[in-house]
This record gives C-alpha cells, structure tokens and sequence, in this order.
C-alpha cells in the first residue's frame, strides 16, 4: 500500500510495481526459512508458513486497497450517474491502483497454491 500511495509515479508502472512485490515476498520468504532453521521444522511448517503469508498479503492488499478504491468507484459512479455530472478525475488514478494491486494478487496466488501443494506432495525444504 506504500507503494501504492506514495506520490512518485514511477513505483506505479506495472514492471516497477511487480519487481519491487516480488524482491519483498522473496526477501520474506528468506526471512522466514532463517528464522525457522532450528532442524525440528517441517517441510509442511515451512511450506505453510510462506504460503500463509502470502495469504496475508494478498488479504490485506484487497481489503485494504482493491475493495476500498472499488467502493469509492461505484459511489462516484451512482453520484454522477443521479446527478448527471462527470466522474472526478482522481477515478482514473484509482483505478489504476485498484488494477496494480489486484494483478499482484493474481501473480501471488500462484506461488500460494504451490506452496500449498509443496507441504503435502513434494518435499521441497526438508524431508
């Protein structure tokens, strides 16, 4: 959401955007496995684990952008549509960070489901 709100626009491109998500969840990931190196750890612990916080991520990221910026759109849209006035320009902006945050969660779901196919099929941190 800092990404996302802050004002330089150049963290808004979509090749930007994704790079600087994907170096987080990778740097989280390690950090995770780090924390978690004791020797008693799972593969299904360690699997869940990283796929629970991509969970959470993605979560937090509709419920606290996508939904939100949704709910404004369609109050704007039922405002101008009564009214007959034109949508606010700023709808454009939000929409574009709406957009920006529900394609990262699309791309996350991806390594979450395989995370979650890993704890159970496939020993991939230790078996």
């Amino acid at each position: 959401m800092g990404l996302l709100m802050s004002p330089a626009e150049a963290l808004k491109k979509g090749a930007v955007f994704g790079t600087i998500i994907a170096l987080v969840v990778i740097g989280s990931a390690w950090l995770y496995l780090a924390l978690n190196a004791h020797g008693w750890e799972s593969n299904r612990l360690l699997a869940i684990g990283i796929g629970g916080g991509l969970g959470w991520f993605m979560l937090l990221n509709v419920w606290g952008i996508v939904w939100r910026a949704h709910k404004k759109i369609i109050r704007w849209t039922e405002e101008c549509a009564a009214n007959g006035t034109p949508i606010p320009p700023e709808a454009a902006k939000l929409a574009r960070i709406a957009n920006l945050a529900a394609r990262a969660n699309f791309v996350l779901s991806f390594p979450m489901l395989l995370m979650m196919a890993v704890a159970s099929h496939y020993p991939i941190f230790r078996s």
